[in-house]
């Protein structure tokens, strides 16, 4: 059978027969979407009560803001590490493991939108307000990541993955905090599921076409929180 081509939209190299698996069971979802609350693992209680202003200053925020985005990119470095060889050998096409590198993504340019919010001189809510939408983007397709990676390969690299996921998830904790908290600003709306097109949520079935979307993931992720470290510790050498 011959796999779903779509996925040449995002890499541009030939399409070539993959190997399906299928899941044990049928995918299963909480309606809980995580990065709006994400200090809790499931929904809070509903609270009235405004968060109590925090007594530090916005640079030591900001400072903290980059060591946790630094932690975030080591484990999904590690992660990275899982999918090729030597520790690996979900990708083993060197040409490919390359190209893969700086691929591009729908959904997923955002140091380029984080650099463009920069480069207009917002000032630091602004800034933060949009670093929670794109880090919240990063947590919709790390999801889908994990789901399948539990339904499809029977969570074979879950315990990695899931250090990925806490470490962004500790991140968007911090910058949700710090955005109530310290520049007294507030979160309007949320990005949904629907931050992922179908037509990369359908790349699943098809493994070899999975491995490649869920690696390209990994790689925006690293550069993501590369380029947010760097970003936080300049910004608060300026406050």
């Amino acid at each position: 059978m011959v796999p779903n081509c779509s996925l040449l939209l995002l890499i541009g190299v030939a399409c070539w027969n993959g190997v399906y698996s299928f899941p044990r069971k049928l995918e299963k979802r909480s309606a809980f979407m995580r990065w709006e609350n994400p200090c809790f693992r499931s929904a809070p209680e509903p609270s009235s009560e405004p968060l109590p202003s925090m007594k530090i200053s916005i640079a030591d925020a900001l400072r903290a803001l980059s060591v946790k985005s630094t932690l975030q990119r080591e484990a999904a470095i590690v992660l990275k590490s899982r999918y090729i060889p030597e520790l690996g050998s979900r990708l083993t096409n060197s040409f490919l493991i390359q190209y893969l590198q700086t691929a591009n993504m729908e959904g997923l340019n955002l140091v380029e939108e984080s650099e463009s919010v920069l480069s207009c001189n917002s000032n630091i809510s602004t800034i933060l307000l949009s670093d929670y939408r794109l880090l919240s983007t990063m947590a919709v397709f790390l999801e889908k990541v994990i789901e399948d990676e539990m339904y499809f390969e029977h969570g074979e690299l879950y315990d990695v993955m899931e250090t990925v996921q806490d470490k962004l998830y500790d991140l968007l904790c911090d910058l949700h905090t710090t955005i109530y908290t310290v520049v007294n600003g507030s979160i309007e709306s949320h990005v949904g599921r629907d931050a992922m097109n179908e037509e990369l949520r359908s790349l699943s079935e098809v493994r070899a076409n999975r491995f490649y979307r869920d690696y390209t993931i990994i790689n925006k992720n690293i550069q993501f929180l590369d380029h947010l470290s760097e970003k936080y510790q300049k910004l608060s050498t300026t406050q």
